[in-house]
């Protein structure tokens, strides 16, 4: 097994680092009930995600799991990015847009 690089080091100070504000967001989110807390909640964890398992794609590049999950974690953290600028600009989304939304996302 090969030594950690100093890029791993940095992939997992940010997944645990993320995991800070997810659980902060999480806590709001119950005592508040504002959906917003738990739409960013949901992207930090997204980043959690993808910077542990950036962590074993430096070890393995050609592992299509890990590939897939990196960019599949990756494009949620903008889902929720994009569902929350929904909710801001509208204050009940329009469903057609929010599904044409999900849709394309769920096509990357």
């Amino acid at each position: 097994m090969a030594p950690i690089q100093m890029i791993q080091w940095i992939y997992l100070f940010i997944s645990i680092f993320c995991l800070m504000p997810s659980i902060l967001l999480i806590i709001h989110y119950l005592r508040t009930h504002i959906v917003d807390y738990l739409i960013f909640a949901g992207a930090f964890v997204a980043v959690t995600i993808n910077q542990l398992f950036s962590f074993f794609y430096v070890i393995d590049p050609i592992n299509i799991l890990v590939n897939q999950i990196v960019t599949s974690s990756y494009i949620i953290v903008y889902l929720f990015v994009f569902i929350h600028a929904l909710r801001v600009k509208h204050d009940t989304p329009p469903r057609l847009l929010l599904y044409i939304g999900v849709i394309w996302y769920s096509i990357l």
